[in-house]
């Protein structure tokens, strides 16, 4: 018997998401869900504008190879209403955490409902949201869930992280977001010469970007797991990067491998 193997989307899908559900296809069969969770949107941020298209959703995830696509109302999800259960902890406090607070208890609220909803043997999430991927990782562990498998960033031809947000960028804006992935290149060029100092290496990129998009809200160097926050950077580490192209936020991440 096939395992069942669980990729949780938030919709408006794109070649990201193919990539994690032609992973989960190797593994087993795979069941898309899409639900757009409201538990992560703090007022003010985009919940009601975020894409929306079940149809095209459908047909893509089936062309991908999804052999189940589920479409969770908010009353199925959150059957005594959508309210936050999880505690993400100092991990979930930091980054992301920090600049969108609550964000990471509404991400491990909603990822626990359909763990306990599917039942999966393997979820599959991809490493654009790594800070989210080590904690729904550390969740899954406690609750005896899924074993988790994740799925490199994929990117466009420009290197440009594939994200749903993408579609809300002018072609302006959109020759400007090309520079938070050279950043994190050009802080890579910098590790993999030799240089170690965080402070360092975090100023290298922050020089870089500071002059080419609206605004940074961080970009630091973090040891694989994130935490501590401080400390020698002796192993595998991570250069991640929120900021601002015009009104539209988006995040990306390095890999600095020894």
């Amino acid at each position: 018997m096939k395992k069942k193997i669980l990729v949780p989307t938030m919709g408006a899908l794109h070649k990201g998401h193919g990539a994690l559900i032609e992973k989960a296809s190797e593994l087993g069969d795979p069941v898309v869900s899409i639900f757009v969770n409201p538990t992560q949107f703090s007022p003010g941020e985009d919940f009601e504008k975020y894409p929306r298209d079940n149809k095209k959703d459908l047909e893509y995830a089936l062309k991908c190879g999804a052999k189940k696509v589920l479409f969770p109302t908010v009353n199925e999800v959150y059957p005594t209403g959508p309210r936050k259960t999880e505690n993400s902890g100092p991990l979930g406090s930091i980054l992301e955490g920090f600049y969108r607070p609550g964000f990471f208890d509404g991400v491990l609220t909603v990822v626990k409902r359909l763990f306990k909803m599917t039942k999966p043997d393997i979820a599959v999430f991809g490493e654009k949201d790594w800070q989210q991927l080590i904690l729904v990782k550390d969740l899954s562990k406690k609750m005896n869930g899924p074993s988790i498998v994740s799925v490199k960033t994929v990117r466009d031809d420009n290197g440009l992280a594939l994200s749903s947000r993408n579609s809300y960028l002018s072609k302006e804006c959109y020759r400007k977001a090309l520079f938070l992935s050279k950043a994190l290149k050009k802080v890579k060029s910098f590790w993999d010469d030799g240089l170690r100092d965080r402070n360092e290496l975090e100023m290298v990129g922050v020089d870089f970007l500071s002059k080419k998009i609206s605004k940074i809200d961080y970009l630091e160097v973090r040891p694989k797991k994130m935490l501590p926050e401080s400390g020698t950077l002796d192993g595998e580490s991570r250069v991640l990067v929120a900021g601002w192209i015009g009104e539209t936020r988006l995040i990306d991440n390095e890999a600095l491998e020894l």
